[in-house]
């Protein structure tokens, strides 16, 4: 159950109401009410009136507590303090940018075993909601940025947001036969999205899984889409099937698949007489483009491109690596490096798996590259060695070089850390 105290700091932010504004309502100052709110100081019994009469709310909700979940602890005392500096100056940003009718509240997100604060600003009248990391924020603070201009900065981005997200005519997702040339697929980890996946039709790939989404339109801060949700679908009286086929037509068209040489994605060029190991498959603006595993008929072109079976190596939720099984690298070293690069390169709500996967051409399968290894013990066969040691050397250079150098849809995955107008 929630402190007294933080129940008021819960409604004052949902309200929209800055601090010294509540405290002033109130008739007392900024610092008893902050005090208030952090549990140093008690409610007085006189003062139980006008704060329920403020938030609209009643004696009973405020004394008996709100039903719901408890904070998880995540959040310091610093960050608090951080949170309210950012939500206070928030609502006046956004209201000079026409913003008004709003509400906000600060939660901790897990991801992964990852952990971060986010505030949510949600637009009433569009019902329209963003999430902006203040972890990040902070840390932007912290490494010299200046306040007001981080500030400034999400508070542009979420009015751009919410502006693009209002254009939208919402009443077009009632109907499957008007959004079914927008379905769009996305790859996501199957363990770190168990809520998601509980309420959305989704096809499982090993331990990721494919959800499908309505795409809405775009601008330089990145897509806007909807989740396709079981109820949706249900209303709409289509099958998992049926969803599935209409996706895997509509999908390449809205964003076209993409195999090229790591090299020239990073701009690098080859050295003389060296062959291309290592391709990065993805849509194009390299934005959410692990989806194209999913595309029908990608894995055999790819294939083919490829000249054999090959291992995929899920680099993020942007994009994934492709590398022709010569038969000499074992999928525990491919897990090594993935997981070495995910832990220090890749945002947490980017990763999507430390496992290797495989493609086999003749059996048309995807599988963990370590289950592959397992029936081959069962089955042994001749494995080539030579050149192993150069090729991992290879990957684990490319995957450094792609970490420094960012690839060109780097300002878009910077954007996509401030989610908006997605239904989850």
């Amino acid at each position: 159950m929630r402190s007294i105290g933080e129940r008021l700091k819960e409604w004052r932010q949902a309200a929209g109401m800055k601090q010294d504004i509540a405290a002033m309502r109130m008739g007392m100052s900024r610092t008893t009410l902050s005090a208030i709110e952090a549990g140093k100081r008690e409610v007085l019994a006189k003062e139980i009136p006008g704060f329920v009469s403020l938030y609209g709310k009643s004696p009973e909700e405020l004394l008996e507590g709100i039903n719901g979940k408890e904070d998880s602890g995540i959040m310091t005392e610093d960050m608090e303090q951080f949170a309210d500096r950012v939500t206070d100056e928030l609502i006046d940003r956004l209201d000079e940018r026409g913003i008004n009718n709003i509400s906000m509240a600060v939660h901790d997100v897990r991801h992964q075993e990852e952990e971060h604060t986010e505030v949510s600003i949600h637009e009433r009248a569009s019902g329209i909601q963003v999430n902006v990391n203040l972890s990040d924020m902070q840390e932007e603070v912290r490494n010299g940025g200046d306040f007001n201009d981080i500030v400034s900065r999400a508070a542009d981005q979420i009015a751009d947001r919410i502006g693009m997200a209002q254009k939208i005519d919402l009443s077009t997702l009632g109907d499957y036969e008007q959004i079914k040339d927008r379905l769009i697929m996305e790859i996501v980890s199957t363990g770190g999205n168990k809520e998601t996946l509980e309420k959305a039709p989704h096809m499982e790939m090993e331990d990721l899984s494919v959800v499908y989404r309505i795409f809405l339109g775009e601008n330089e801060l990145g897509r806007n889409t909807v989740l396709l949700t079981d109820k949706m679908l249900e209303h709409y009286g289509v099958s998992p099937e049926q969803l599935r086929a209409d996706a895997g037509e509509s999908a390449p068209k809205l964003f076209q698949p993409v195999i090229k040489p790591i090299s020239e994605v990073l701009g690098m060029p080859m050295e003389s007489g060296a062959e291309d190991t290592l391709y990065v498959a993805t849509v194009q603006g390299m934005n959410y483009g692990a989806g194209v595993l999913a595309y029908p008929g990608f894995l055999d072109d790819a294939a083919e491109k490829l000249g054999g079976d090959f291992f995929i190596l899920p680099s993020s939720i942007h994009e994934v690596l492709l590398m022709r099984d010569d038969g000499g690298i074992k999928a525990q070293e491919l897990q090594d490096i993935i997981s070495s690069v995910n832990k220090s390169e890749v945002m947490p709500e980017e990763r999507l798996s430390d496992h290797a996967y495989r493609y086999d051409t003749k059996a048309h399968a995807f599988e963990l590259a370590e289950r592959f290894e397992a029936r081959k013990r069962e089955n042994p066969e001749h494995t080539v060695e030579d050149g192993r040691e150069s090729v991992l050397t290879k990957l684990q250079d490319k995957k450094s070089e792609a970490a420094v150098k960012q690839p060109a849809r780097d300002t878009a995955v910077k954007a996509s850390r401030m989610r908006g107008g997605e239904a989850i």
